[in-house]
């Protein structure tokens, strides 16, 4: 039972008896059934009907069984010819009043032929027709009056002049004369239109063919509406349907009925509601493949009925399961059938595969007995040994009458008797799915089959619908497709049965195969749902497409398996970001793969965001990174949930802050979402100084503020980042990855990338930039994509052309040799067999058919370039060269742009570049995806840039640029800037002019400077190189100040970048060149920060002295510390009457050449303390000195706060040192200064200064300040610089230590990730320390740094060989305090001694860890001075006591407590208990009220062992 209604109600929405019914739907298997029965007796009953009228032979049944000849509708749409345009003149003479006249040439797929003569009948319009008619036939022969008959006549004709695309025409062919007297030629084919009497008339007599028989309607009818109305009666849930069914006029089955679009989900939802509520005696199973169920027929435990009275019970059965509802009901039947099929079937193969046949006429209708899975006996062959072999196999039992009676040997006959086996069973398979017997007569001959199998052999033409017997005569057979079954159905019977030549059904095996297909895959083989939603069995496919699944991927299942369990651990689970590496050859699938991701990530809640990395434009660095951001913005904006989008957007702006500016102009629909704030920068520099420079640092801010977007994002909703084709990546695309996957902080986050494996080697940059990931810690699932094996292959052309892959086989076997499996050229290469005729589909069949041997004879270049040119060529010429136009413009284009391009060619705007690339996207070669156009695949636009030749593609790229630079106003010229220069560039060698190329290497320059001010440096750097090629020498005297912005800029980015090298050539010639000191101090910088970053501080130093006395600011060579205590006074002097008021009403500085020696004092103040640490204070006093001499800077700030570190701990003026420092803060407050100085001056205060003053706990919070600004500015050495000094003064403020842990790890790794070597180096020891106090150390020894962090020996051996002493000091630090805690006194003390000896106190100097080491170091010498009375222990007591009372008078809360503690213990061991038991309790208090809980327990513990030893036990407890 196909898509065919059961019957016909008057429930709103569904189709009355005279509704009309779309082309695309068919008839109900019963009205079709009823149709059949006609058929068979239609050529005993009217004669002569088929040639009733005078053009009776033009439109009947028969014209649907020849094969189209003549169609047109394939043929490319291209320019019309002369021919074309003369048949479709307008004729005044024509009988209608303004009638083209159609030549047979310009005939469309929906025409219908009148009269007689040749290509008539054979025309795919008048097959539409017929099938037009076939739906309406049961209904025009139930109808009395003449008015409904007229009235299903005109629906006809309606249907085919209105309502399918392209319309149809009623036509007949001109006479000869006619012809000639409207002007064409003798010999010429023309047609005119009918009238409306004849249109009528020919509807009317084509409804009326094979519809007399009406008594046999009658009793058809009649017997099912007594089945239904029997089944209603005991059912009072169905009572309502009984008088649907028990009447012939009021319910006659309804011919068609409005097919909706199939989803298999409602479907098995529905089917399952219904079945919850089916009335008594239904039953309900589910098929082995966890299909939608359907109903299993509630047969008697003890009966078993015969093939007929199963099919007319489960036809009424399903049909009141699905309450009515004829398509699920239809399908549900067919599934039954096709199980029913698969029961039989296993037991006939069974027969077989043990040599043994039933015969002719053992299987027949009559003969099969089905019972239920339930009331299966032992036999299903009566009582042979299969039967127990078959037993639970299938839904139903089977047994075959009579099998016993015959001889079960092996047959010498066995072959024919196998033959005879298969006819037979096609012939019941043809009554169980049709619900009719095949011939008129239900009997078959027993030696009917084994004849009909010989009469194979001899290879004669037979007729479709019939075949003939051994007699010669011909045996009536409607194929199964006419009766609107799938076609799939039709052609398993039609071969079993010997129907169709070439059978390609060799065994009982090959059926069986064939029928588990149907079973485990109904929506492909059974219900036959084609693309539009309706039913191939009378669906004509699109003559230009060919309808390939674009969702399902084939042979990919372990690939897709690993897919899920990375997405189901890092999204759905919300656990820690992963990554994934998808890697294969071009068109191989690896894109289909990723975007099985999609739709679940959707159904989330959560966002794909995908990028592709583009060829053409890998001048471009990060866009393909910006585009997919920008698609994700405007996403997020399109989906209109308000809530959702305020919860991101309030993420966003607090992660990214003031850095959204930077964003904003990389990502512009950003925007949208984080609106543009006014910023005051007038006191950033003066305006004779302020210059766009390259800020080198800017690289490193960009990566904080994308990674902290991606955090920010990923928080509030599941993120997946696909990114294709990463074969092309650049390596600050690479790195932003790198930032982003290894963030520790991302959650619910997955990346996916996908390359091309033959394109990327072991020394490219992408799998260097995996490795890295790798090294941090991160998980990469590496997927390898090969080609589809034939299996793979042979199931997609199977699902593409809905035929058995036991069917398609050949066809697969011949595309694989031409493919070798290669996903996309598979599918180019079936649509090219299409467009080229050697796939076709088959009106008269229903179904898709090839010619397998000009498949196989094919040339065809193993490029699937090839294929794609020869699809573009069929196109028009304009639609060619727009898609040439495309292609140049890259992967993916705006309409924008395109409209813009338009407009530069001179299009009106209804036919510019947009409207010509419509016809590319039909055709899949294009996709627009929002307001974006791109290519489907890479491979499409190589094809399309190769139709430009080599010679004409700069010109073609030369003319573009011109035309973008042309159209472009200002609104639009900085959006435009990047697409023009691309353009321009890949044109340059067509410019022949000087003045032209001085005008590209602007733009080159001015997108440039757009890449630099988005921290794309790698771009600008591309950008400049152009500039430059486009220079020459003579061009420093005509345009001095272009070439002197170019080579400095060029410097800058080189620097950035890292390309040392092209540094040094750019820096030379701008020095050559320079005209004064002004325009050389920029490339001087550049120059300094280069060689301090490559570590060659003796080029750094003695440039930058150098720049510094042409400023007229000398040092001397060598200093002492006469000198520079000299130089303090003298500064200290100068700040004696100034406080923080002063400074605020200091005027601003203006000197040109003291604002350069700020910027350059400010430059080499590090590189000056790493080389010379006794010249620091120098630098920092002449900073302080030309502020109060000549004004403020935003540079300062750093000055005064660096002054203060040198009266911290070179005078040991902590108050002092705090007071300068709190104007080098006003300084920065002032200039509201970027974030750069801000984390070197938060370092600086926070770190070294206002510790010896402040709460150790408040400086924790600003250093978090420190650690994020330095981020955002991209100064990453300053940010895990406040990081680090938090993480020492929460350590030991008493912060929980599990906290600590987790903020140590995280900034190792960020250490690691912006290649922090040294911080790393210090960072470690104090990490592993905090593990060993939480027990986590994977050693005994508790004292001893070896653990997840490091391994102590190992880690000392490295820092040693490197000279890394402030490392090494760090470690002992971290021991000494280990070592107390844990009681090991005596291995403290030699710590202790350790860390003298590397002098700790000068290489942490002004560090707070310098009281820290005092402290455990006296505490040491006071434990073991208990035991011992060596002297030297003594005198570290009193260093340590004297020392802390020092820095307790200038920070009573951070060391009064310890100085009290060590006084203590003191007294302690000189016997003064009274003393001693008022300093630990003064200590102990303190430590408590401060917050100390390290130190609290320390306190604690050593004034309960002080208790003990006074004998008071219980308060010692």
């Amino acid at each position: 039972m196909s898509n065919r209604s059961l019957s016909q109600h008057s429930d709103e929405g569904r189709p009355r008896d005279c509704d009309l019914v779309d082309d695309d739907d068919s008839c109900s298997t019963f009205d079709h059934l009823i149709d059949s029965l006609m058929d068979s007796t239609s050529s005993q009953d009217t004669g002569s009907a088929d040639n009733e009228g005078d053009d009776g032979g033009a439109i009947n049944a028969d014209a649907a069984s020849t094969p189209s000849t003549g169609s047109q509708s394939g043929r490319p749409q291209g320019p019309k010819s002369k021919s074309m345009s003369k048949s479709m003149k307008m004729v005044e003479s024509a009988p209608t009043e303004s009638f083209a006249f159609v030549e047979t040439g310009d005939l469309n797929l929906h025409d219908v032929l009148c009269g007689k003569g040749p290509g008539i009948n054979s025309h795919v319009g008048n097959k539409h027709f017929l099938a037009a008619v076939d739906l309406r036939k049961a209904n025009y022969a139930r109808v009395e009056t003449r008015k409904e008959k007229n009235d299903i006549a005109r629906e006809v004709c309606r249907h085919v002049r209105t309502e399918v695309v392209p319309n149809g025409r009623f036509l007949k062919r001109s006479t000869q004369e006619q012809a000639v007297g409207w002007g064409f030629d003798s010999n010429a084919d023309v047609w005119v239109p009918v009238d409306e009497a004849t249109m009528m008339d020919r509807a009317k007599q084509c409804l009326r063919e094979k519809y007399t028989a009406r008594s046999q309607v009658t009793q058809v009818r009649g017997r099912m509406a007594a089945q239904v109305a029997a089944t209603a009666q005991s059912q009072q849930d169905y009572q309502h349907r009984e008088d649907s069914f028990t009447s012939d006029e009021e319910n006659n089955m309804s011919p068609a009925f409005a097919m909706s679009s199939f989803s298999y989900d409602n479907f098995a939802t529905t089917t399952e509601s219904k079945m919850q509520a089916q009335p008594p005696g239904l039953q309900t199973n589910t098929s082995p493949a966890g299909l939608p169920s359907s109903p299993q027929p509630s047969l008697d435990s003890k009966a078993q009925v015969p093939i007929k009275e199963w099919v007319n019970t489960e036809m009424v059965k399903a049909m009141s399961l699905h309450g009515g509802d004829v398509q699920k009901a239809d399908r549900s039947y067919q599934l039954n059938a096709a199980n029913l099929a698969l029961a039989l079937m296993e037991t006939v193969d069974l027969c077989h595969r043990n040599n043994m046949a039933f015969g002719g006429g053992v299987i027949r209708s009559d003969t099969i007995l089905i019972s239920t899975p339930g009331t299966r006996n032992s036999g299903m062959v009566n009582d042979t040994p299969i039967s127990a072999a078959c037993r639970d196999q299938s839904l139903y039992s089977i047994e075959i009458a009579g099998f016993g009676s015959q001889s079960q040997s092996a047959s010498a006959n066995f072959a024919n008797e196998a033959r005879a086996d298969l006819f037979n069973v096609g012939a019941v398979l043809y009554e169980v799915f049709s619900g009719v017997p095949p011939f008129q007569d239900q009997a078959i001959d027993s030696t009917e089959s084994s004849i009909a199998v010989s009469s194979k052999k001899k290879k004669k033409k037979k007729k479709r619908g019939g075949m003939r017997t051994g007699a010669g005569t011909k045996r009536s057979c409607i194929p199964l497709r006419e009766l609107g079954l799938p076609v799939a159905v039709d052609v398993l019977v039609s071969q079993m049965m010997g129907q169709d030549e070439g059978s390609h059904y060799n065994s009982a095996a090959d059926v069986l195969e064939v029928i588990r297909y149907m079973v485990h895959d109904p929506v492909s083989f059974l219900f036959d749902i084609d693309s539009a939603g309706g039913h191939a069995g009378i669906h004509v496919p699109d003559s230009h497409k060919l309808a390939i699944p674009k969702d399902k991927l084939y042979g990919r299942d372990k690939d897709i398996s690993l897919l899920g369990e990375v997405f189901n651990r890092s999204i759905r689970l919300g656990g820690a970001a992963e990554c994934v590496s998808v890697a294969g050859y071009s068109g191989t699938g690896k894109t289909s793969l990723v975007l099985q991701l999609r739709q679940p990530l959707i159904d989330l809640g959560g966002y794909f965001i995908s990028g592709k990395f583009d060829t053409l434009r890998q001048a471009r660095p990060l866009s393909a990174i910006v585009a997919a951001l920008d698609a994700y913005c405007d996403d997020l904006i399109s989906r209109k949930d308000e809530r959702s989008f305020r919860v991101v957007q309030a993420s966003i702006k607090e992660a990214i802050g003031d850095g959204a500016d930077v964003l904003r102009k990389l990502i512009p629909n950003l925007s949208k979402i984080v609106a543009e704030e006014e910023c005051d920068l007038s006191l950033g520099l003066s305006a004779d100084v302020a210059r766009e420079e390259v800020d080198s640092n800017a690289i490193h801010r960009l990566m904080f503020l994308m990674q902290r977007f991606f955090r920010a994002v990923s928080s509030t909703t599941p993120v997946l980042l696909f990114l294709d084709d990463l074969q092309w990546a650049d390596s600050a695309s690479l790195e932003l990855i790198r930032t982003i996957v290894c963030d520790g902080n991302m959650t619910s986050f997955l990346f996916v990338g996908a390359h091309r494996s033959n394109e990327v080697g072991d020394d490219h940059i992408l799998l260097s930039a995996f490795r890295k990931i790798s090294g941090s810690g991160i998980s990469i699932h590496h997927i390898l994509l090969d080609n589809m094996d034939k299996i793979s292959v042979n199931a997609l052309i199977s699902d593409t052309i809905k035929l058995s892959p036991l069917l398609t086989r050949p066809l697969a076997d011949a595309v694989y040799s031409k493919t070798s499996g290669n996903c996309l050229f598979v599918v180019e290469l079936l649509a090219d067999l299409y467009r080229q005729g050697h796939l076709r589909y088959s009106v008269p069949m229903l179904r898709y058919e090839w010619n397998l041997d000009a498949i196989t004879g094919l040339e065809i270049n193993e490029d699937v370039v090839d294929i794609m040119r020869r699809k573009m060529l069929r196109l028009g010429a304009t639609e060619t060269w727009s898609l040439k136009i495309a292609a140049c413009l890259g992967a993916q284009m705006k309409e924008s742009t395109l409209n813009l391009l338009s407009m530069g060619f001179g299009f009106s705007p209804d036919s510019g570049l947009v409207t010509l690339l419509q016809q590319p996207i039909a055709e899949g070669l294009l996709l627009k995806v929002g307001s974006n156009i791109r290519f489907s695949h890479d491979q499409i636009q190589h094809a399309a840039y190769s139709l430009i030749s080599n010679a004409d593609k700069p010109s073609l790229h030369l003319k573009i640029g011109r035309s973008l630079c042309n159209v472009s106003k200002a609104e639009n010229a900085d959006e435009m800037i990047f697409t023009c220069v691309d353009q321009l560039n890949r044109g340059s060698t067509e410019i022949k002019n000087r003045s032209e190329k001085l005008n590209v290497a602007r733009i080159n320059r001015h997108a440039a400077k757009k890449a630099i001010a988005s921290s794309t440096f790698l771009a600008a750097s591309i950008y400049l190189k152009l500039a430059v090629s486009l220079l020459e020498a003579g061009d420093w005297e005509t345009d001095y100040n272009l070439c002197l912005e170019i080579y400095s800029t060029l410097a800058e980015t080189e620097y950035a970048v890292g390309e040392y090298g092209d540094m040094i050539v750019a820096i030379n010639e701008a020095l050559l060149h320079s005209r004064a000191f002004e325009d050389k101090f920029r490339v001087y910088c550049t120059l300094i920060s280069a060689s301090g970053a490559q570590n060659d501080l003796k080029t750094c130093l003695s440039t930058g002295f150098e720049v510094l006395e042409q400023l007229g600011e000398p040092f001397e060579e060598k200093v002492d510390l006469a000198v520079v205590m000299k130089d303090v006074a003298f500064t200290k002097g100068m700040l004696e009457s100034k406080g923080k008021d002063w400074f605020m009403d200091h005027h601003l500085m203006t000197d040109k050449k003291k604002l350069f020696a700020m910027r350059l004092l400010n430059l080499i103040g590090m590189y000056v303390y790493m080389s010379d640490a006794m010249k620091t204070p120098l630098v920092s006093c002449r900073m302080i000195q030309l502020t109060i001499r000549h004004g403020l800077c935003k540079e300062s700030a750093h000055g005064f706060s660096a002054y203060g570190l040198v009266c911290s701990g070179f005078l040991g003026e902590y108050a002092e040192a705090y007071r300068v420092g709190k104007i080098g803060m006003a300084i920065l407050e002032k200039f509201n200064s970027p974030d750069v100085p801000l984390a070197r001056v938060y370092a600086i205060n926070y770190g070294f200064v206002n510790v010896w003053t402040e709460p150790l706990q408040s400086t924790l919070p600003q250093l978090l300040v420190g650690h994020n600004a330095g981020l955002r500015a991209g100064v990453p050495e300053f940010a895990c610089a406040n990081m680090h000094m938090y993480l020492v003064s929460a350590f030991h403020s008493g912060q929980p230590l599990q906290e600590l842990a987790k903020d140590a790890a995280g900034l190792i790794k960020e250490c690691e990730q912006y290649e922090q070597e040294q911080m790393t180096a210090i960072v470690t020891p104090i990490w592993q320390c905090v593990l060993n106090l939480i027990g986590d150390a994977l050693q005994e020894d508790p004292t001893r740094l070896n653990g997840q962090a490091m391994q102590e020996d190992e880690f000392l051996r490295n820092q040693l060989e490197r000279e890394n002493r402030t490392a090494v000091c760090y470690m002992y630090y971290a021991r000494l305090v280990l070592a107390y805690m844990f009681g090991r006194y005596n291995q403290a003390a030699d710590v202790y001694n350790k860390c003298l000896e590397a002098d700790l106190e000068k290489n942490l100097m002004s560090k707070f860890e310098n009281c820290i080491c005092t402290f455990y170091g006296g505490l040491t010498a006071l434990a073991l001075q208990r035991t011992d009375p060596d002297p030297k222990w003594s005198a570290i007591v009193e260093n340590a006591i004297s020392k802390m009372e020092t820095w307790a008078r200038s920070s009573k809360w951070n060391c009064e407590h310890k100085l009290e503690l060590l006084k203590a213990e003191k007294m302690s061991n000189a016997g003064d208990s009274e003393g001693a038991a008022s300093a630990y309790q003064k200590a102990i208090k303190l430590a408590h009220e401060h917050g100390f809980i390290q130190e609290y327990g320390i306190l604690t513990e050593r004034y309960g062992v002080f208790l003990s030893g006074l004998g008071d036990e219980t308060a010692s407890r």
